[in-house]
C-alpha cells in the first residue's frame, strides 16, 4: 500500500509538471522534475527523454547532470 501511494504522487507530480509545461514550454525545472519522478517509478527510458531535455534547455546547471548520472549508475548497479 505504501508503493502505490508514493507511485501515485510521482505520477501526480508529472502530471502537475505536463500542465505547467503548457504555459512554461521552455522551463528546463519542469523536465529535470519530471526526469527524477520518472527514475523513482523505474522508468528509465522516459526519464532519460526529460533528462536531455532539461539539460538541452539549461546545460549550465551542474545538479541535472548529477542527477543524470546517478540515474545511470543505479541502472548498471540493477
Amino acid at each position: 500500500m505504501i508503493y502505490s501511494c508514493v507511485s501515485d504522487q510521482y505520477e501526480r507530480s508529472i502530471d502537475v509538471c505536463q500542465q505547467a509545461l503548457k504555459h512554461l514550454p521552455g522551463e528546463p525545472q519542469l523536465y529535470f522534475n519530471m526526469a527524477n519522478a520518472y527514475g523513482k517509478m523505474n522508468k528509465y527510458e522516459d526519464s532519460a527523454r526529460m533528462f536531455d531535455k532539461a539539460i538541452q534547455l539549461a546545460s549550465d546547471r551542474a545538479q541535472y547532470y548529477a542527477n543524470y548520472g546517478e540515474r545511470n549508475r543505479l541502472i548498471l548497479d540493477v
